[in-house]
């Protein structure tokens, strides 16, 4: 098992996190912000996403046959600057700090929790 965490990258040219035949690895809170493409996860599974925060990307994250990829651990996803643009009319679950509405990444990826504030 693998784990990326307490990380900031900024300004990378192109996939500022790429895993490739990568398994059973945890990302979390990370800081990805003003990059081509935050994460490309390619040809893994069982892998963990938590608590990151992706700001003003390109695009934020992308999967490309990959299997069994968790956005969020229990009720903690991530935060997605453009989370508001996607779901205009998101309402906050309470005070929980996490919007009522998933985030979807793609037709097989979301996060079921994403986080209302970043984490840095």
């Amino acid at each position: 098992e693998n784990t990326i965490s307490e990380n900031k990258f900024t300004l990378h040219a192109n996939y500022t996190i790429y895993m490739r035949y990568s398994n059973k690895t945890t990302i979390s809170a990370n800081f990805i912000k003003n990059n081509n493409l935050g994460i490309f996860i390619y040809e893994s599974s069982d892998n963990r996403l938590y608590h990151n925060s992706f700001i003003d990307n390109g695009q934020h994250a992308s999967n490309l046959a990959s299997t069994n990829i968790q956005w969020n651990v229990g009720k903690e996803g991530n935060y997605w600057s453009d989370y508001k643009t996607k779901y205009p009319d998101a309402k906050e679950l309470g005070a929980s700090g996490i919007w009522d509405t998933p985030y979807v990444i793609d037709e097989n990826n979301q996060d079921n929790y994403p986080l209302v504030n970043a984490k840095f």
